[in-house]
């Protein structure tokens, strides 16, 4: 298994936005988590936006969301 393939959601969550530095709706990150293959579920199911919008509530260390747009925490908005 490729070193990729171990990262934690809200790791590939935090690559996809510095990516494409620009805030995303969680249907934008899921797609470019499942594009690029940045994180696999353990089922092999692709990722969710439902999954991206409840690890970021999860990690609100991390990420902010404002307007159904997350951001990294210390991006200015």
């Amino acid at each position: 298994m490729e070193n990729k393939l171990k990262k934690k959601l809200h790791e590939a969550i935090e690559e996809t936005l510095k990516i494409s530095n620009r805030p995303l709706r969680p249907s934008e990150i899921s797609d470019m988590i499942n594009t690029l293959s940045l994180y696999e579920r353990i089922d092999g199911h692709a990722v969710t936006s439902g999954q991206i919008l409840a690890r970021v509530n999860n990690y609100s260390r991390l990420f902010d969301v404002n307007d159904n747009q997350i951001y990294l925490k210390h991006w200015e908005k």
